[in-house]
């Protein structure tokens, strides 16, 4: 993309790459963040990939407990009225986390998650997803039916977890067939396209926070 699009390598990194999100730089993403600008700095001497790989187990370890409540696989974020879920399932379970068999196991994490959010967020209207993972039915189901009804493709997912995670299966292995896939289609990118090199697009959804308190019953 740098080549391409004629930008420098830096510029490439924090459009195309999740690069800055999981050096968990906190705020809004911001090209002159002091800690993105010192971690450019060391691309010109250094591969950026064994930069990144330092500082990121660096800051994990710093990091401790996460910020955000966990309930199973999933846990969320609130900015302003809008919940945003998060899906990162257990790469030691004896089954894989969507399968049908432990559907209720799902469901009984998110009925808990939107319990706790309606307590303490009161004044949430909407809830946003942005996942590769709304390619499948086995994922869709577990919420309500309006939430994956209608789908746009997210054009910002190289920046996150929604298109790069796709390369990673359940139990923390590469998919090696999806890279490779992904590598035959970097043959034909579109630099004003580049999201769709990916195998699967990372699709955005979203419905009124109402339907999920329906959905797991936690208006009666």
């Amino acid at each position: 993309m740098s080549e391409m699009k004629n930008i420098p390598l830096s510029e490439a990194l924090f459009n195309y790459t999740m690069y800055y999100r999981r050096l968990g730089i906190s705020g809004e993403r911001n090209i002159n963040n002091p800690e993105w600008i010192s971690f450019v700095e060391k691309i010109n001497i250094q591969d950026p990939v064994d930069i990144f790989y330092d500082l990121y187990t660096k800051r994990k370890l710093e990091a401790g407990e996460e910020k955000h409540s966990r309930f199973g696989d999933f846990n969320y974020e609130i900015e302003g009225e809008e919940v945003h879920i998060h899906f990162s399932p257990n790469q030691k379970a004896k089954i894989g986390s969507l399968k049908k068999e432990v559907v209720p196991n799902r469901i009984k994490e998110l009925t808990e998650m939107f319990q706790e959010i309606k307590e303490k967020y009161p004044n949430a209207k909407t809830v946003n997803g942005s996942s590769w993972l709304y390619n499948f039915e086995s994922y869709k189901r577990l919420f309500p039916h309006e939430y994956s009804q209608n789908t746009e493709i997210s054009k910002l997912c190289l920046q996150g977890g929604s298109g790069w995670g796709q390369f990673v299966r359940a139990n923390g292995e590469l998919n090696e067939e999806r890279i490779e896939e992904f590598y035959k289609n970097l043959e034909k990118l579109d630099p004003d396209k580049p999201w769709e090199v990916f195998p699967l697009q990372a699709l955005k959804v979203k419905a009124p926070i109402e339907r999920f308190y329906e959905f797991y019953q936690l208006l009666i």
